[in-house]
């Protein structure tokens, strides 16, 4: 385990060079705690930052770790008892003993959750100020449980021509007139399912071998009349008649 040192200023803070990598340095004229990347020194925490900071980004005197616990924060948007992180001053996460919130109180601004994936910080959700709106992006959300969901929106695409539907898509409505065309079906993506729907009086061709190179049911094509639909779900090898 690496040991970190903790060295005793008694004349002010130390300089550059005073301390090295995994060493602090305590200003005990200040009361003011350094810490080091080798080079240069920065202030990491202590009175000069007030005693409820602890600064987490050396020089960025936006970035605070907020410890409310050993004092009121001067913010008044976390109280006492609460963990928050200060990145400016209504932006906040908290802690209130019972359940753990993560509050951003500027009006419109997002909260964003990443990670380092093979070097590169990715964004995996975010949490739209503006609407309320949990984005995974391009992300998919799996589970083993249950999820439970009031109020679900499915993406709806109309279509008046020869379209080949996309992952995105769960209902497609077809035809407007009395317009007759294909709509062809993506490789099969397992678990993903499309509705299609015909509210033209044209007949609409679903087809799942052209693009997709499989079948609906054993076969590479179904036809929709006017008002007809039809469900489909995929495994790893077809499409399938719900």
């Amino acid at each position: 385990m690496p040991t970190i040192l903790i060295h005793n200023f008694t004349a002010g803070p130390p300089a550059g060079g005073d301390l090295v990598t995994r060493e602090l340095g305590w200003d005990d004229t200040n009361h003011d705690l350094y810490g080091s990347d080798g080079t240069d020194v920065y202030l990491i925490g202590g009175s000069s930052l007030g005693s409820t900071y602890l600064e987490t980004d050396g020089g960025n005197a936006d970035s605070y770790i907020n410890l409310t616990g050993f004092g009121i924060g001067t913010t008044g948007v976390i109280t006492a008892g609460e963990l928050g992180i200060r990145a400016t001053a209504d932006h906040t996460l908290s802690d209130d003993s019972d359940d753990f919130v993560i509050k951003n109180e500027n009006e419109d601004k997002d909260i964003e959750f990443s990670l380092n994936i093979g070097g590169v910080q990715t964004v995996m959700v975010t949490l739209v100020g503006a609407t309320g709106i949990i984005d995974l992006g391009t992300h998919a959300l799996t589970t083993t449980g249950t999820i439970s969901a009031h109020g679900y929106h499915v993406n709806i695409v109309a279509k008046i021509a020869a379209y080949t539907a996309t992952a995105a898509d769960d209902v497609i409505t077809c035809g407007a007139g009395n317009e007759t065309f294909t709509v062809d079906l993506p490789a099969v993506i397992t678990g993903k399912t499309f509705h299609v729907k015909n509210v033209g009086t044209g007949t609409i061709t679903v087809d799942a071998d052209t693009t997709g190179g499989t079948t609906i049911d054993g076969a590479t094509t179904k036809t929709l009349s006017q008002y007809e639909s039809i469900a489909l779900v995929s495994d790893a090898s077809a499409y399938w008649i719900i």
